[in-house]
């Protein structure tokens, strides 16, 4: 009875279910034109772009002249870059309405992006018909959406860069609150310029050739500006920096930011660096607007990394704080009084847009890499200016070394070398063009794609000499496999990383540095860096005045993260470098107040003339005062020391204190020291303490047993204890030693100080170690 109960349920549900899909189903296949319409624009609002896709054909299916849902399916195709598909559509839509804007105007887009990638032939009746789509919109409504900008990037593309600037400025005036064609203008310039320049020499004996006697005859603000940067491109400084600076100093309907960082890279040509640098910062301050970033950002982007590309910026305060700690972060001397990162940024983009530039398309179809193995970061698809080259020039400079293979049947290649640097690994950059590419399409390839190209790069890379010492196919294919891999790996780094200067066109001074933090009588922090060369490395015979005042010292504390705490750069000047000059170098103090928590020391000294440069970075971390604790500054070595009444960058509470930063020593002349002692316990109003000092020589590899023996042994270099006691009406006493290593041999020694308080019974150490040499 049960069981038939059940049966007779399960029945009546199995009745209601099909009673109930069958309508659904029958509803499913009479759904009207305006119903499948409708959920169309549901699944494009939900970003579900197929289903949407199969609904918009359903309802063109039952309504072939529909056109709501054609304009829809069409802008589907459009949106996902489909140029294919969607120009198929529009013409569709133009066979039952040959008079809509919309459609000439999106069709004309569409033929323009696909003629891009056509072989010549093709290209040029493909562009042709763009423009008759682009004509009938203007003559329908010339002020229709921005069908001059979009006619202007096709007169681009077909290498009519007078109409493309025509179309664009008519476009300005049209719509001049709308930014993409205020962007688009100085592209369109800018084109013009090179591909008229290209192949002409730097100076012209009728100053008014060609495309200068175009700029000169047309009255617009952008013709004025490009005039200038017509004659900043041609090595006409004087010319430029009248025009740029003209149009700065006046009120101007286009925006500033373009016209300042053209003046950056005058003045960075005519080696006005600080102008240069000034300048920069004036355009970022300028910003008004964020399409007015895109001109700081096209600059910069070529040196970022991806976490750099991926930083949110919400608002232009914290943009221009982005870029500030930007360069300061990327600078190897933020202690500078220029940001040399920034420099060198810059005139590495002045050569490559001299030497490297390539605004072609860039077709897989001539790519020489046909592996697909290289993998590259966000930065190398953002670069639309440069080839290969250009983007490996701007962000690590000349290489060490450059070689290439000529012979029949090889095709253009060249290699790069950059050896190993403090901040990155030993790096080889490979470059070829297609045989059916155009000149200057230079690609980076994972590996020469003729093994004879290797010979001209034998000792570069163990992996290259295998491949090319193979002597069976197995052995060449496993050797290419191996560096295909390694390429992968290395350049995807290395395009993600930077070198900040280029090595091989500076001369490295041996700078010495040495920071020592001190306490005042107030118990307040200060520190002591001393910065050391050699005279003769940093001056040469021929050093006059006027030379040695563009030698400058500086240095700058940051915290762990790269942010500036402080800095201060000092031009030194040719008096104060030869009272300085001591036991023939050149000593630079600085004083400043540490933080209390882990931080960077920078510090630099130059001479701007010849290139000249030394700079150390060293990771402190801040001291803090126990005022319930005995406690000893950080000891200085010093040629000498003297009681002094003299206030002068070399005195220290009472005594004139000739800094050694080196640790290197004359063993025939005395070994000065000093340090403080602070916290002191005083009784009856003075403080008493005992000092304990031991010097002995370090051995190199020297074994316990060894150092054990060397104790109890007369002659040179012995151990010297030296004891003795001192007293002081305060709780800071100041203490050196003179030591005489006269009759010692050469090499290492270290001095151990224990400090005693008497009063209180608490003990403090310090240690320090010096080189002897005979100099």
């Amino acid at each position: 009875m049960q069981q038939a109960k059940q049966s007779m349920l399960t029945g009546i549900v199995t009745m209601l279910m099909i009673a109930f899909l069958i309508p659904l189903s029958l509803s499913a296949q009479n759904l009207t034109y305006r119903q499948l319409l409708e959920q169309a624009k549901t699944h494009i609002q939900q970003s579900e772009y197929p289903l949407a896709e199969k609904e918009l054909k359903k309802a063109i299916r039952k309504n072939e002249n529909g056109l709501e849902a054609l304009r829809l399916l069409a802008k589907l195709f459009y949106d996902q870059k489909d140029w294919s598909s969607a120009e198929g559509m529009y013409e569709h839509i133009l066979e039952y309405h040959p008079n809509n804007t919309e459609a000439h105007y999106f069709a004309g887009i569409c033929k323009r992006e696909l003629g891009r990638y056509q072989d010549p032939v093709r290209r040029k009746f493909t562009f042709r018909s763009a423009a008759k789509h682009f004509e009938a919109v203007i003559k329908q409504d010339s002020s229709y959406k921005l069908v001059y900008d979009e006619y202007a990037k096709l007169e681009l593309l077909r290498k009519e860069y007078e109409k493309a600037i025509n179309f664009c400025l008519k476009q300005i005036n049209i719509h001049p609150q709308v930014t993409s064609p205020l962007q688009d203008i100085f592209k369109y310039y800018d084109f013009y310029l090179v591909h008229s320049l290209h192949g002409m020499t730097n100076v012209f004996t009728n100053s008014d050739s060609g495309h200068i006697h175009w700029l000169k005859s047309r009255h617009s603000i952008y013709d004025e500006y490009f005039l200038g940067e017509a004659y900043r491109r041609l090595k006409k400084f004087d010319w430029a920096d009248s025009i740029f600076s003209n149009l700065l100093q006046r009120p101007l309907i286009i925006t500033k930011i373009p016209i300042y960082l053209s003046r950056v890279r005058l003045y960075y040509q005519m080696h006005r660096d600080a102008e240069a640098e000034k300048d920069y910062w004036a355009a970022l301050n300028a910003v008004q607007h964020f399409y007015e970033l895109k001109f700081i950002f096209d600059d910069a982007k070529y040196i970022m990394s991806d976490v750099d590309l991926q930083v949110k910026l919400p608002n232009l305060q914290k943009i221009r704080t982005f870029y500030r700690d930007f360069w300061r972060r990327n600078t190897l001397f933020p202690g500078s009084s220029i940001n040399m990162r920034l420099a060198e940024h810059y005139r590495r983009l002045i050569y490559a847009e001299k030497n490297f530039r390539y605004d072609e398309p860039r077709l897989q179809i001539n790519n020489p890499d046909q592996s697909g193995t290289m993998k590259f970061p966000r930065v190398f698809f953002l670069n639309h200016t440069f080839n290969d080259k250009g983007l490996v020039y701007i962000r690590y400079g000349e290489p060490d070394d450059r070689a290439f293979s000529l012979g029949n049947n090889v095709e253009s290649n060249e290699s790069w070398l950059y050896h190993k640097s403090g901040l990155n690994p030993k790096l080889i950059f490979h470059f070829e063009i297609h045989p059916k590419a155009k000149p200057n399409d230079w690609r980076l390839v994972s590996v020469p794609s003729d093994a004879s190209m290797i010979e001209s790069r034998l000792g570069w890379d163990p992996a290259l000499d295998t491949y090319y010492m193979a002597q069976t196919d197995l052995e060449r294919a496993s050797a290419i496999s191996t560096i295909r891999m390694k390429s992968r790996k290395s350049v995807f780094k290395a395009m993600d990383r930077q070198r900040a200067l280029t090595m091989n066109k500076i001369n490295l001074l041996p700078l010495q540095v040495q920071a020592a933090q001190f306490w005042n009588e107030l118990d307040e922090p200060y520190l002591n860096i001393y910065l050391s060369v050699p005279a003769k490395d940093l001056l040469t015979d021929s050093t006059d005045a006027a030379a040695s005042s563009a030698i400058e010292a500086g240095f700058a504390l940051l915290d762990e993260k790269g942010k500036l705490i402080t800095k201060k750069t000092r031009a030194v000047s040719f008096n104060d470098i030869k009272s300085s000059q001591i036991h023939s170098n050149i000593l630079e103090i600085f004083k400043t107040v540490p933080p209390q928590m882990a931080y960077f020391l920078t510090t630099h000294i130059r001479n701007k003339q010849n290139s000249l440069l030394g700079g150390i970075r060293i990771k402190m971390k801040g001291r803090k005062l126990d005022p319930k604790k005995l406690t000893l500054s950080d000891p200085v070595l010093a040629y000498s020391i003297e009681p002094t009444k003299r206030v002068n960058k070399l005195s220290q509470n009472g005594f004139d204190i000739q800094a050694n930063p080196s640790g290197n020593f004359d063993k025939k002349n005395p070994v000065f020291l000093y340090y403080e002692i602070y916290n002191l316990q005083e009784v009856d109003g003075k403080s008493s303490y005992s000092i304990e000092q031991v010097v002995q020589p370090l051995l190199a590899n020297e074994s316990l047993v060894t150092k054990f023996l060397n104790l109890f042994k007369s002659g040179n270099n012995q151990r010297i204890s030296i004891s003795k006691q001192g007293e002081t009406v305060q709780k800071i006493a100041q203490e050196y030693s003179a030591l005489d290593f006269s009759a010692w041999g050469t090499g290492l020694v270290e001095i151990k100080i224990k400090i005693t308080d008497l009063n209180r019974a608490q003990n403090a150490e310090l240690k320090v170690k010096l080189k002897l040499n005979n100099e």
